[in-house]
């Protein structure tokens, strides 16, 4: 079981580590390959043909390798060993970059050790069909060449210790930065677009994975795929998708809830102390925010007056007599906000009254279940 969920994170991270290099090195004579002949490979349109890997204006090719786990002795030298082997006589040219979650060093001590094991297991296995065996027939009757590649991988390799967690982060601070300059309102929107992105890429894989054939991502398919993200997710439109946005708002209002700070939490909890009813509600809160950031930046005068009749109606329960936070809570929440935009947003409705119970509301529009709003 811990072998097949280490093996679903090792793709998730060369997935991660396969957007990032797209993000960092796309341009039109660029493409992507994932699952080549090595885990990331980018080449130039005029190698297309031969399967392989990245080429820039100075022809060189780019290896990219992804490693979630311990990278052990024999598995670091099968890694160069692929490296050399698949650069051919072009090796002097070539750029490598190792993506590993576990802190690493690779330096000149290990020359001779290198040497010696391809020796040794070519002393063992008689075949052309390993890399060690053809590097060994190609390179070793020459001991300064070997070296010297080995020196160049060595000194031109560049180790990145990155969790996940840092993949993720990277991912999304580059797209927002380059793809989402035209979102202007709801931030939200933002976060969604990437998270299609990884989500849209990630199922182009499986599908070439599952045919057993690498994915090769161009220029023109990018573009294709951030125009169609652009369409979906832009400041034109607010198109709600409730069960997308509470399971996006989970994590946050968990935390929420967990550190029991906010007024809104502790307003909650006159009413019902269970953390289940609590987060249910912070919850709603979170969603007629991601809707309230949306049209409020848009100096829409909509959302003060949704806020004026919430808060009437919570005055309304008050002068009904109701006195009790349960009473008051559940009164106010059943009342409707009568409003185009939100007729159709029980959640958001509910959320708002939540919302106003939030420390930053100005005082004019702030609510308390338990009737004082002198705080």
């Amino acid at each position: 079981m811990t072998s097949g969920i280490d093996a679903q994170f090792g793709f998730l991270y060369q997935k991660y580590v396969y957007i990032l290099s797209i993000l960092t090195n796309i341009s039109p004579n660029n493409f992507f390959l994932y699952e080549g002949k090595d885990d990331v490979d980018i080449f130039s349109n005029e190698e297309l043909k031969h399967e392989i890997f990245v080429d820039t204006s100075e022809n060189s090719k780019i290896f990219i390798q992804a490693k979630s786990g311990t990278i052990k002795k024999e598995e670091l030298y099968q890694l160069i060993a692929n490296w050399i082997d698949i650069s051919d006589d072009n090796i002097f040219h070539n750029k490598f970059i190792l993506y590993t979650k576990k802190s690493l060093k690779i330096t000149d001590s290990i020359i001779d050790d290198f040497i010696a094991h391809i020796v040794k297991y070519n002393k063992e296995h008689d075949s052309n069909r390993s890399p060690k065996c053809r590097i060994y027939h190609k390179y070793f009757s020459d001991n300064n060449k070997i070296r010297s590649i080995l020196e160049y991988i060595i000194k031109e390799v560049k180790i990145k210790q990155y969790s996940e967690k840092d993949l993720k982060r990277d991912i999304c601070e580059i797209y927002k930065d380059k793809y989402c300059t035209d979102i202007k309102i709801s931030k939200g929107l933002k976060d969604k677009r990437v998270f299609e992105l990884i989500k849209e890429i990630s199922n182009r894989i499986d599908e070439k994975i599952e045919d057993k054939k690498p994915f090769i991502l161009d220029q023109k398919l990018w573009i294709e795929i951030i125009y169609q993200l652009k369409q979906n997710f832009s400041d034109d439109s607010f198109n709600v998708n409730v069960m997308q946005l509470k399971e996006e708002y989970k994590d946050e209002a968990m935390e929420i809830v967990k550190k029991r700070h906010s007024r809104e939490v502790q307003q909650l909890m006159l009413v019902k102390n269970e953390e289940k009813f609590i987060i249910k509600h912070i919850l709603n809160e979170l969603c007629y925010k991601d809707f309230r950031n949306y049209y409020f930046s848009q100096d829409n005068i909509t959302i003060p007056n949704i806020e004026l009749e919430a808060k009437e109606n919570y005055e309304e329960v008050l002068d009904e007599g109701y006195t009790t936070s349960n009473d008051i809570f559940f009164k106010t929440i059943k009342k409707s906000i009568h409003n185009d935009l939100l007729n159709k947003l029980p959640l958001h409705q509910k959320g708002c009254y939540i919302f106003l119970t939030n420390e930053d509301t100005p005082e004019d529009f702030k609510i308390s279940w338990d009737g004082k709003n002198d705080e």
